[in-house]
This record gives C-alpha cells, structure tokens and sequence, in this order.
C-alpha cells in the first residue's frame, strides 16, 4: 500500500537503467485511494479517477505495477551490464549458449499458474532477446506480466569427464515486447539468429533483474557441494574469481 510518503522507483524505460523517484501525496490520509474511512466518498472518488487513469494514459498502468514491485525488481539491467558487472560469470553463460543454443523459459499465466517452455535465447547488441511464435502462448504471458524465469542447460559432457561440473545459468527479470518498427533491432537479432524467422512472430528483450551461477564439486568427490554466485544490477555476493560462494 502506498502511505503519504511513500517513494517508489520506476524506470522510465526498462532496458535504460535510468530510475526516477514517484512520490504518492496525500497529506489527509495513509489509504492507497485516499479514503480515510470505509463510506468516505472522496476517497472512493479518487480511487476512481486513478482506475480510470491507468486505463486510458499510455504507460501509466505499467508504471504504478512497477511501483508496486518489491525493490528487488525494479532495477534491471542488459546482458551487456551484466556482462561488465560480472565478466566471468556473463563469459561462461555465453560459452553455454555456444554449446547449447537453448533455454527453458518460465512465463506467468493469465490465472497465475507458470508455464515452461524451450526457447532459443539470442544476444545482440549487449542485449537479451527470445523470439516467440505468433502461436505460442507465452507470448501473451510475456507482453500482459513480462517476468520470467530463464534456466541454460547444463554442458553437454558426460558426467564422469573431469570438466563436467554441472554448470548453470538463471536469469530472472521482465520481457519487454521489441514492435516490428523498431527495425534495426530487428535487423541485430536476425544477424545472429541461426534461423530464420518471420515478421508476425514477436520479438522480445529481456531486462536481468538477477543472474545465478551454479557449480558442482566432481561427482564422488568427499562432501560433494554446490558453489553459487549471484549478481544483481549494481551489486553481487563478490568472490575471487578462482573461488566461488559455497553453500553446503
């Protein structure tokens, strides 16, 4: 709920990285509406006028949903922030992609049940993109709530070679949908796109909220564990880099 000096921030655009600060006023009343009561007529009038607001002003709904996010995910970032942030961990997701070019990608249903799907994950331009089939329901889940989950397969090795360490990458965040007019982001993700793909699918970015590395002792090794990092925009469980964080 919003109080009287509550500030949230929300991005003026999701893959900027630029935050501004919006203050909800009310100097009579703490309630989200402004009703100081149950019956108060001038606070049920105002909650009114807001619905009415986010309906018809252009990104003013989205804007009071990120107002509402948990500070967690407010701040997001490209891959290529990411990238500078986090070079080891961004390198070694990249090399994932090289080797297996997919990706299993949760979305949030209209009736807040998740949905996996496999999807080719591509980057272009310091940028995260999947395409989407104008058949595939996810597309609808990505443009109405946008959060997802994106999960890379571990290599593709064996499980007794001496490299296998069962590495994986998660990226959480919002999907942004890229419209066709947006035509040199387009033209970037087809230049690295080892299909083609139509006009009438949807492309869109992906904005990292939070990365999550994971990598396991051999198998058999005495008091075998995982080692994981995490990184978020601005700041990240920090190692040397011939270390990891260790959990038991």
């Amino acid at each position: 709920m919003c109080t009287s000096s509550d500030s949230f921030g929300v991005p003026h655009d999701p893959g900027s990285g630029v935050v501004r600060t919006v203050t909800h006023r009310n100097d009579r009343d703490p309630g989200l509406f402004g009703a100081r009561r149950s019956g108060d007529s001038a606070g049920i009038w105002r909650g009114c006028r807001l619905m009415c607001r986010l309906r018809h002003t252009p990104g003013a709904k989205r804007d009071f949903q990120v107002a509402l996010w948990p500070p967690t995910l407010r701040r997001m970032a490209t891959w290529a922030d990411f990238e500078a942030s986090a070079p080891s961990m961004a390198a070694r997701g990249l090399q994932q992609l090289r080797e297996i070019p997919v990706g299993y990608l949760a979305t949030v249903r209209k009736d807040g049940a998740p949905r996996l799907h496999p999807v080719c994950p591509h980057i272009a331009e310091g940028r995260l993109f999947v395409i989407v089939t104008d058949r595939s329901p996810k597309r609808f889940d990505l443009a109405r709530d946008g959060r997802y989950a994106l999960h890379l397969l571990p290599p593709p090795l064996p499980p007794d070679d001496p490299a296998f360490d069962e590495f994986e990458l998660n990226l959480t965040g919002r999907a942004r949908r890229v419209p066709n007019s947006e035509a040199a982001t387009w033209a970037a993700v087809r230049a690295v796109c080892f299909y083609e793909f139509p006009d009438h699918h949807w492309l869109f970015e992906l904005d990292i909220e939070n990365a999550l590395t994971s990598v396991w002792d051999p198998i058999g090794a005495p008091g075998r564990r995982a080692h994981r990092l995490t990184w978020r925009p601005g700041t990240m469980e920090h190692a040397p880099s011939n270390e990891a964080v260790a959990f038991g």
